[in-house]
């Protein structure tokens, strides 16, 4: 019962819900009738209990039902807060066992049937090693070297003397000064004290510190950029632009510096009466995005992270194709319900964004219940605006009622296909795709990053320009410079 007071014996029973009380919604004092409220979920028969634990197994909304079971007092009774404690042990065994033990049952499963129809589950441990290496290969290019007969001055081969050595004074110190900008990333928040403020500007008011401090930071992200930007024309003058222009890295690292850059000078460029102003704070945020993205090349700086990032990279075809069949899956499940649930009216969960009035906002709605948020409160609602709180009518235009048996229907199908099916799928992928952490366990270890440096250099003896491809008759010069037929392959 609404407002109903339990100290008064006369409201302890559901049958004495009569009379009216107090109401105010949205301020306004209205007397609204007393009536007994029952949530859309209930365990009063077979369906109902499974269906109910169908959606705790999603983990949504779980927590709710379990506090209502808490609070039942026994038959016709008002319901009453930890008056039944007793009954969340029925949810928290049900929640482990069918939630976590049973999902990742079905996890597994479903990993070890993906693994066996692309046949990676039938391989062994040096076969799996091998196509590992076989794509990492594919995405090798010979380093490139003088060709016989071409020159190149001191500056240009200093230059290529810095940008060729991985592990050299120059490729350290680089790396130093991007760590460098992280820590100064990670070490900026708000609100920060006052007297470190002042400390670090040496200023009497907190304005003036705020003003000269974030002044302070820019100009120490600029003299960083600086030497990003000196690293930068120092891999174009020794590795050429052709050379320079096929490293996906270094393109990402001219775009991203360059404009980090420009920004900056932007930034530091407004005078302290134009702090406040609006164009000020879109600039500073621009920069600090931008500050960001540089931090991102210090992952083909770490042979650990590089060798995931280019994993990643080689998946990403098939995870295109993934995702392409997931998106018409979202098209048609988003037209469906714009078509049954387009005029239907706003229940308590809806609202002008959350809604199925038009495409783009179906394809929304449907992106966060694939992640579970919600999605059984809003199934609900449509299912259960029906007459009379709704206007039936044969007119289908003037119709604003939803409909308990598409609505159940529609979001259970997307429920399992979207949260289950394709997640799942997903996470097997990325299982298959990063299958060498697992091979590493067996003794197999993978070529490292040097070994593929060293491969680089001994293709480049008979590809000096970098073309990508050797003639028939270099092959034997080739084979002569990486195989050994007593210990077998090596790379010098």
């Amino acid at each position: 019962m609404q407002n109903a007071v339990l100290t008064d014996p006369q409201l302890v029973y559901l049958n004495n819900c009569i009379n009216e009380y107090s109401s105010s919604p949205f301020g306004w004092n209205v007397i609204a009738p007393t009536q007994v409220s029952n949530p859309y979920y209930n365990f009063d028969n077979f369906g109902n209990a499974l269906f109910i634990l169908f959606q705790i197994v999603s983990q949504e909304g779980w927590i709710d039902v379990m506090f209502s079971a808490m609070a039942i007092r026994g038959p016709s009774l008002q319901p009453e807060y930890y008056a039944s404690s007793g009954n969340a042990v029925f949810f928290i065994v049900f929640n482990i066992m069918g939630s976590v033990f049973v999902l990742t049952l079905f996890i597994s499963v479903f990993m070890r049937n993906y693994t066996e129809q692309t046949g990676v589950a039938f391989l062994t441990a040096e076969q799996r090693s091998w196509l590992e290496l076989r794509k990492r290969l594919k995405k090798i290019n010979p380093s490139k070297r003088l060709a016989p007969g071409e020159r190149r001055g001191a500056l240009q081969e200093w230059c290529y003397r810095m940008a060729s050595k991985k592990t050299g004074t120059w490729a350290r110190f680089v790396t130093a000064v991007l760590v460098f900008h992280l820590i100064l990333l990670c070490l900026e928040y708000y609100p920060s004290p006052e007297w470190w403020d002042l400390t670090r500007s040496e200023s009497t008011t907190r304005e003036c510190a705020d003003y000269f401090t974030n002044q302070l930071l820019a100009s120490i992200f600029f003299i960083l950029l600086l030497f990003y930007m000196v690293n930068i024309t120092i891999r174009i003058t020794g590795l050429s632009w052709a050379r320079f222009r096929r490293s996906s890295w270094d393109l990402y690292s001219l775009i991203s510096v360059t404009t980090t850059f420009a920004v900056t000078l932007v930034y530091i460029a407004y005078p302290p009466s134009d702090q406040v102003s609006e164009s000020y704070t879109v600039w500073r945020q621009i920069q600090k995005l931008l500050l960001v993205s540089v931090v991102l090349l210090l992952i083909p700086r770490n042979n650990q992270l590089d060798q995931l990032f280019k994993t990643a990279a080689t998946t990403l075809p098939a995870v295109t194709n993934l995702l392409a069949t997931w998106c018409v899956l979202f098209l048609v499940f988003a037209i469906a319900l714009t078509q049954t649930f387009g005029l239907t009216r706003f229940g308590e969960n809806e609202s002008g964004n959350i809604n199925f009035r038009s495409v783009p906002k179906a394809l929304i709605l449907l992106f966060r219940m694939s992640t579970g948020e919600g999605w059984n409160a809003i199934m609900e609602d449509f299912a259960q605006i029906t007459y009379p709180n709704c206007n039936a009518s044969d007119n289908f235009l003037e119709n604003d009622c939803g409909s308990p048996n598409w609505a159940r229907a529609l979001f259970i199908a997307w429920n399992i296909l979207s949260m289950y099916i394709f997640v799942n799928m997903f996470i097997s992928l990325i299982f298959e795709s990063f299958s060498y952490v697992y091979q590493k366990s067996s003794g197999i270890q993978s070529v490292s990053r040097e070994e593929i440096r060293r491969f680089k250099h001994a293709w480049a003896e008979v590809d000096p320009k970098a073309t990508g491809s050797i003639a028939q008759e270099d092959l034997g010069k080739f084979l002569k410079v990486c195989f050994d037929p007593v210990l077998g392959v090596y790379f010098v």
